[in-house]
């Protein structure tokens, strides 16, 4: 089990709800970051070893991230970020 009160509630980590904004075509869209086995895209969860998931841990509203995916580099920029 993880402490939700011990997680940083500044920076996008496990189980942070995260809203951010795709520069490339200014759409705003947002995930909760969770562990591989917990990944469900219809339920706007992403995998934090995910291409997007992994770009966005660590980083502060605010800050850009770039995420290598396949179609290419996607960059996005942290608009919120909370725990439930």
């Amino acid at each position: 089990m993880i402490d939700p009160d011990a997680l940083p509630k500044d920076r996008v980590c496990l189980l942070s709800k995260v809203e951010f904004t795709n520069l490339a075509t200014n759409t705003r869209m947002k995930f909760e970051i969770v562990s591989p086995h917990e990944m469900n895209l219809e339920a706007g969860k992403i995998s934090l070893k995910s291409p997007i998931g992994a770009a966005l841990t660590g980083k502060k509203v605010g800050e850009i991230a770039e995420a290598q995916v396949p179609s290419g580099t996607l960059r996005l920029r942290i608009e919120s970020i909370t725990i439930d």
